[in-house]
């Protein structure tokens, strides 16, 4: 969605009908909200305080214990949703190149709780502590569902999308979008 701002359009519409393109495959992630299959997302699965109060998170890695704060929330994103809510949050850039899946929580109370990366061959469980309903689930930020004390999500990686690009430099459109250039 990066690729072509509104003003160049014409200019790339041209290169696409000469053929000078690549085709670029973009990982999704899958995500089960305790049995309740979720649509696949390639920006974020999102959990937020429903009540504006902190909730307690833990996040576990293949069976492991990897980290347990309090916050507002948690991101769990794959490389392609690096750029967007992750990044606001405080996460980081994650090369194009990477297949990788992103944590970042969401104003966390420890100063020690940091975005953490991992490979996208991880299994990634989540369970929010809290009184009833006092989380939400946001899908790709569309989708809201009510989340329940106790209630685990879990997060894996998905099938690819296809997404024709041009030779453009990435970091180069990131720092444009941040309108630090």
């Amino acid at each position: 969605l990066m690729e072509v701002e509104p003003h160049e359009f014409k200019y790339y519409f041209e290169k696409l009908l000469l053929g000078e393109y690549h085709v670029a495959k973009k990982m999704r992630l899958y995500g089960k909200l305790d049995d309740r299959s979720l649509p696949p997302v390639l920006n974020e699965y999102t959990i937020l305080s429903a009540e504006g109060k902190v909730i307690k998170i833990d996040v576990e890695r293949n069976g492991e214990e990897v980290l347990t704060f309090l916050g507002d929330g948690i991101i769990i994103a794959p490389t392609t949703g690096s750029t967007g809510y992750s990044l606001s949050a405080g996460g980081p850039i994650i090369d194009e190149d990477l297949d990788a899946i992103v944590i970042t929580p969401i104003n966390p109370m420890q100063l020690y709780v940091r975005p953490i990366v991992f490979s996208s061959e991880s299994r990634i469980v989540v369970r929010v502590r809290g009184r009833p309903y006092s989380a939400c689930l946001f899908v790709d930020g569309q989708l809201k569902i009510p989340v329940k004390p106790e209630s685990v999500l879990e997060v894996f990686k998905g099938d690819f999308v296809r997404f024709i690009r041009f030779k453009r430099n990435f970091y180069e459109k990131i720092l444009r979008r941040l309108e630090v250039l």
